[in-house]
């Protein structure tokens, strides 16, 4: 099995031939760790790759417009897509978790998301960060997933993205009460059930999330804060986006 460790290595864009005739679709290759060339998608022919080095000089072209200091935190890349995280270093909002400590700071994130595969269009998911643990809170719905646009010469729409940013922050503060709300609901065991539920989380990490909670306060933003510390820190790949989208649709409401 390939592995990829480097979301930025070559890739190239070649034409596809069936039978020795080219036909109107362009493969994407990427080279592997070994350094040798994987497929990574089929697309139509006048697809436009962009490149995850490209994408990355353009978040940050982003960043740098915002009125934000940003820090990187994780980066997922499986051959085929890649998603980059970074946090603001300035909160947007605070949560009061009711146990006496210091209230936790709320920091706004940016996803930037790139597939070489056509599954998903370049763009950046916005999220939000509890600074205390740094668990992702991560909700499409709630927070937004914006396109980042370009032309076929690939001059990026950087004023609309910044824009993008600003209305990720305006979403988080929107939600913040709702987040509040859950730090003063006691937790019960009908909130555990409709969790194991509702949720993406797979069976063999509920032992994990049961663990977890044992270290929370006994409310629905301890549970909360235990099923996003299981998507943010215990799982691995893509998978943990989904998983966490299915999280905060649950306790926050997917409307």
């Amino acid at each position: 099995m390939p592995k990829f460790s480097d979301p930025f290595a070559e890739v190239v864009q070649d034409a596809v031939a069936v039978g020795g005739t080219e036909v109107s679709k362009v493969g994407i290759r990427v080279k592997d760790d070994d350094g040798n060339f994987q497929l990574a998608g089929i697309q139509a022919a006048g697809w436009q790759l962009i490149k995850n080095s490209v994408a990355r000089d353009v978040g940050d072209n982003i960043m740098s417009r915002s009125p934000y200091d940003w820090n990187e935190l994780k980066v997922i890349w499986d051959g085929k897509k890649y998603a980059h995280y970074f946090i603001t270093e300035q909160n947007i909002t605070q949560i009061d978790v009711g146990d006496g400590s210091e209230p936790h700071d709320i920091r706004l994130g940016m996803m930037l998301r790139n597939a070489y595969d056509g599954s998903s269009k370049f763009g950046m998911e916005m999220f939000a960060c509890d600074f205390n643990c740094t668990n992702q809170f991560v909700s499409r719905k709630r927070f937004g997933y914006f396109a980042i646009y370009h032309n076929e010469h690939a001059t990026f729409d950087f004023d609309d993205a910044v824009r993008n940013v600003s209305q990720g922050a305006e979403n988080l503060i929107a939600i913040a009460p709702r987040i509040q709300q859950l730090a003063s609901t006691p937790l019960e065991t009908h909130h555990l059930i409709n969790a194991h539920k509702e949720t993406k989380i797979p069976q063999s990490k509920w032992g994990d999330v049961l663990a977890r909670l044992a270290l929370e306060q006994s409310t629905m933003f301890g549970l909360y804060s235990a099923l996003t510390y299981i998507a943010s820190h215990e799982m691995k790949g893509f998978n943990s986006i989904s998983v966490g989208d299915s999280i905060s649709d649950h306790l926050l409401g997917n409307g």
